[in-house]
């Protein structure tokens, strides 16, 4: 599908190799990034690889203001597709201005609030949202998004798992909207280790060693948004699809994610406005 896509994340990393490669196939872009420099070096960038338009939007995706305010600035922008990449590892507990555990909010909330948003749009265009994250791997009982009881991964995996849920309910609540919960699997390049520990860097290194390359995910991403999957929801792990890791199904998660996600929007002024999903 031709058109303009978002992608978070886009400054560095897999966002960054989805953006390239999409410029280079012609396509429009929608860049959001917390750093108006690296934005408009990527703005350049992208344009001398053949973007058809490129804008970019300068937001903290950590704050549900910010990322509240750049869903309102993007409802009125013709868009065909998400890919919503942004992510951090944080090990040690670290809070946002707003008081959100930094996990939970970059690696999760973002990504709800803008599907909120922008979703119902979507759906009626027949677009697509490609979640990406480390989709499938975990289970939470989404008991203490606020990482209240702090272990090591442990706000690394209730986002992650958040996504998943988000990922089983959006097929159900908009119709139309197709949904591709994305696990690059390894690879090499990717700046997602940046805030740990200089022993947290070199394990992450040694990990994604013999990984992919960043232009091969690259091109990989720009197909998930572009080419059709006649099928609501797709889960990709590495270069193949693959069922639902959750073969409960995630209905009841859903249900009381979108509670969760509710209470912390209505609490800093702002709502979803929705209604859970509900069994058919």
């Amino acid at each position: 599908m031709s058109g303009t896509y978002l992608v978070t994340g886009a400054t560095s990393g897999i966002g960054a190799a989805v953006a390239d490669e999409l410029a280079r196939r012609g396509q429009g872009l929608v860049l959001v990034g917390r750093d108006e420099s690296s934005l408009q070096a990527r703005r350049e960038a992208l344009v001398g690889l053949g973007a058809a338009r490129v804008v970019s939007r300068v937001a903290d995706l950590a704050s549900v203001a910010r990322t509240r305010a750049l869903a309102e600035e993007l409802r009125a922008v013709p868009i065909a597709g998400l890919l919503l990449g942004a992510g951090v590892i944080e090990v040690t507990r670290k809070m946002t201005d707003e008081g959100l555990e930094l996990n939970y909010a970059v690696n999760h909330l973002h990504k709800f609030v803008l599907v909120e948003a922008l979703g119902p749009r979507l759906a009626q265009s027949g677009g697509r949202v490609v979640l990406g994250a480390p989709v499938g791997s975990v289970t939470s009982k989404l008991d203490d998004v606020h990482g209240l009881s702090w272990s090591m991964f442990k706000g690394v995996s209730t986002s992650q798992f958040a996504n998943d849920v988000l990922a089983e309910a959006l097929p159900r609540r908009l119709p139309g909207l197709e949904v591709i919960a994305w696990n690059p699997g390894s690879t090499r390049g990717t700046r997602v280790s940046r805030t740990l520990p200089w022993w947290g860097r070199a394990l992450f290194w040694l990990v994604n060693l013999r990984g992919r390359d960043l232009l091969e995910v690259g091109v990989q991403g720009a197909d998930l948004l572009m080419i059709r999957q006649d099928q609501p929801l797709t889960w990709v792990l590495g270069q193949r699809s693959v069922s639902s890791p959750h073969a409960d199904g995630l209905e009841a998660q859903a249900e009381h994610l979108w509670s969760i996600n509710n209470a912390i929007l209505d609490s800093r002024g702002e709502s979803a406005r929705r209604e859970p999903p509900r069994r058919r």
